[in-house]
């Protein structure tokens, strides 16, 4: 789903030079959103670029990239679309930590230097009962949109493999932890919009 990601980078385009590196994926940005400006409303450009410690990913793609190509990217894709909504996606920053810390750090910077982004979307891959507190929920989403982005959460799921005891116990505690992030987004003005991850209408 993300225009830039460690996570699913082909072994041709890592043994690329730096420079052929940069132009490959610069590419594949302007080809993916030229293809579908006006239909799609929402692209996450960049996905999971900080480190649980709050620093930049050494990650092939975003260090071989260089400096100032993250905020690259977020301009070619307004370049493409103007019209669609550009987003940062990152794992565990609904809670308050260092990786939420150096994701506000980074889009504050970003919002200074003008760079086009229009919200964050917060990653929640949570495990039953030890779910962040739905007000450091809220706090995050605010901190977010104080800085004047759109926020979504994404990508929400409930384990429950962890737990012990009769099914019906580990369902409540899920839906208790489903119930909670979803309320923290819909009490926070700032938070449109939530997806679900592994969780269907089946």
């Amino acid at each position: 789903h993300p225009l830039v990601w460690d996570g699913h980078v082909p072994g041709w385009a890592v043994s690329l030079p730096p420079d052929a590196f940069r132009a490959a994926s610069d590419d594949f940005i302007e080809q993916a959103v030229s293809r579908y400006a006006g239909q799609v409303d929402t692209w996450d450009v960049i996905n999971e670029l900080i480190e649980d410690d709050g620093r930049q990913s050494t990650a092939p793609l975003f260090s071989g990239r260089g400096a100032g190509q993250a905020e690259a990217a977020f301009r070619l894709a307004r370049a493409e679309d103007p019209s669609a909504r550009l987003f940062y996606n990152d794992d565990a920053i609904a809670w308050n930590n260092e990786r939420s810390q150096g994701v506000e750090a980074m889009l504050r910077r970003w919002k200074a230097e003008g760079v086009p982004i229009d919200g964050v979307g917060m990653e929640m891959h949570l495990r039953a009962g030890r779910a962040p507190p739905e007000q450091t929920v809220r706090q995050r989403i605010r901190a977010f949109g104080d800085l004047g982005l759109h926020v979504e959460i994404t990508e929400l799921d409930v384990r429950t493999a962890h737990l012990s005891g009769a099914p019906r116990g580990r369902q409540i505690a899920q839906a208790r932890a489903f119930y909670d992030a979803v309320h923290a987004c819909v009490a926070e003005p700032a938070c449109g919009r939530v997806s679900f991850w592994g969780f269907t209408d089946r």
